[in-house]
């Protein structure tokens, strides 16, 4: 029984009279190495310039928000673009089986061009919050897309190497993009942080449209249009848009009692049950198969995504509160004191890309990625609002040496234990889990920084005051220096979660078994013929 059900779904779906789409996507071994070098630097490149469009946001926020009387609300710049990019990961990465990789990815650096454009040009908040959506329905798509082209033209021995460098320029592009926009916000305006992206995404284009191989599916436009999961789609974005808006939003912008926020849940809570029902019963081509959760490897590893996507997101998000709210750097400082964070992450991935592609596995670079993490996570527990530069240097090179050794192993383990036919829906749905992680990290830990704040600020101090800090006038020196600690109480907190998360995914790695990739096949879709799924379905 389950042999029919896995070959009713598989890659190759029936159409009605017999009529068939076929990804035929997949050019393992049919690329010289020449050739994938090439394909692999245009998509590291238009990975690089989306990670930067992604960052560089971060030290504007200050100055956009006081340029657009929206300090209150200048965190759903963020939000909004975070919810977006979340809510269409899985999409773009199943309508790549369907239309093609390259076409889905045009598509994408579209939406990403465009919305940008329109954020340079803002006068309200409102309409920033808006446009920095519609990019971040562009910019997720591009960050599983590239890494699944990636997958397309390499074995699954060499893919750990090639996806390593990818988390390179990943990080680089996190450790670049702060530095751009705290230049660009301090000494000339904070709009060319969203048009130099434009300018750079119109030449990884090109590049992109030059030399990524053409889009190969084949079927046409009607019987393509006929497998997309609609259904699956309209639940899912219910699902994601009334769980993370509220989770977002709750504590700060509305109140985790209000009628709002309860009704938010509840209607996003069905939607994920029923979107559960029809990816599992009912679609032919769902935009996530229930199949990639049936090998405990898998869950064990998704289970990680989710929680080293609380952990890494509150690094990107709370260290720069730490240096600029309680270390007084400037934007642009603050920027330079996470590169060794940065380049160390660098350092383990790509790093940990080439071992796993020698050794042929990949457990032993896995935990030794999260014993390095932990390390660096238990370090940071340490630190203070007067710790030694060196100090803070030596634990976030510990911690992203760590980091990097993690990210792509585990990417690697999920494709290791799961079918060819779901290499484009596993990386999104990796991706999908480590946003949905970052989403639920940042709403508590803001929630928590918000609340240990007012409640250790001196009586003199109002909480606008002190939730405004870098920007506040007629504070004493005593004042001041009473919210500089009761934020780094605050964020004292947040550090401490991080050892605890990534300990314990260091304990249950040890229950993944390595699968040795020298030589291992993938698993082959079995062909389906026309009413398979049917006959399947009445045998349940």
């Amino acid at each position: 029984m389950a042999a029919t059900i896995a070959a009713a779904t598989a890659a190759t779906a029936a159409g009605e009279g017999g009529h068939v789409f076929r990804d035929t996507q997949d050019q393992t071994n049919s690329l010289s190495k020449k050739r994938i070098i090439v394909i692999f630097l245009a998509l590291a490149m238009t990975l690089f310039i989306s990670t930067i469009d992604q960052t560089s946001v971060s030290t504007s926020l200050p100055v956009i928000g006081k340029d657009l009387d929206a300090v209150s609300t200048i965190s759903w710049v963020g939000t909004s673009f975070l919810i977006a990019s979340t809510a269409f990961l899985l999409i773009n990465s199943r309508m790549s089986d369907i239309f093609g990789r390259k076409t889905c990815l045009l598509m994408c650096l579209g939406f990403l061009a465009v919305g940008d454009l329109l954020c340079g040009f803002a006068q309200t908040s409102i309409q920033l919050f808006v446009f920095r959506a519609l990019s971040g329905i562009g910019a997720g798509g591009i960050n599983s897309l590239v890494m699944v082209i990636v997958s397309d033209i390499t074995t699954l021995k060499e893919r750990g190497k090639y996806q390593g460098y990818l988390e390179t320029f990943i990080a680089l592009g996190n450790g670049v993009g702060p530095l751009i926009g705290g230049a660009f916000s301090e000494n000339v305006s904070w709009r060319w942080t969203f048009w130099l992206p434009v300018i750079l995404i119109a030449a990884a284009t090109g590049v992109v449209v030059m030399m990524v191989p053409k889009s190969t599916v084949e079927g046409s436009w009607r019987v393509k249009v006929g497998h997309i999961d609609f259904w699956g789609i309209l639940l899912s974005l219910t699902a994601v848009l009334f769980i993370l808006i509220p989770i977002s939003g709750g504590g700060s912008t509305y109140n985790w009692d209000s009628p709002l926020v309860i009704a938010f849940l509840v209607i996003g809570g069905v939607a994920s049950i029923l979107f559960v029902a029809v990816e599992w019963k009912i679609a032919k081509v769902p935009v996530m198969p229930i199949r990639i959760f049936e090998i405990r490897a898998a869950k064990i590893i998704l289970t990680h995504f989710f929680l080293t996507g609380i952990v890494y997101w509150g690094n990107l998000y709370f260290l720069p509160l730490y240096f600029q709210n309680v270390r007084g750097y400037s934007p642009v400082m603050s920027g330079v004191m996470i590169l060794p964070l940065v380049l160390a992450f660098s350092v383990g991935s790509s790093s940990s890309g080439v071992i796993i592609s020698r050794v042929g596995k990949y457990n032993g670079v896995l935990r030794t990625g999260y014993v390095l993490w932990t390390a660096g996570a238990g370090g940071r527990i340490a630190l203070h609002r007067s710790s030694h530069v060196a100090v803070v240097v030596i634990t976030l090179i510990i911690e992203g040496i760590g980091v990097g050794c993690c990210f792509q192993p585990g990417m690697i383990v999920l494709l290791a234990n799961s079918r060819k036919e779901d290499r484009a829906v596993a990386t999104g749905l990796r991706n999908f889990i480590r946003t949905v992680g970052g989403a639920v990290g940042l709403a508590a830990f803001s929630a928590i920084l918000n609340n240990v704040l007012l409640s250790n600020i001196p009586d003199t101090v109002s909480a606008a005051s002190a939730l405004q800090f870098t920007t506040a006038t007629g504070l004493t020196d005593a004042e001041k220096s009473g919210v500089i600690d009761a934020y780094m109480k605050g964020i004292h907190v947040i550090m401490c979660t991080g050892c605890p998360l990534i300990g314990f995914c260091l304990l249950t790695s040890l229950l993944i078994k390595d699968v040795a990739l020298e030589g291992r096949k993938e698993p082959e879709p079995e062909a389906v013929p026309p009413g398979a799924r049917e006959k399947a379905d009445e045998k349940v």
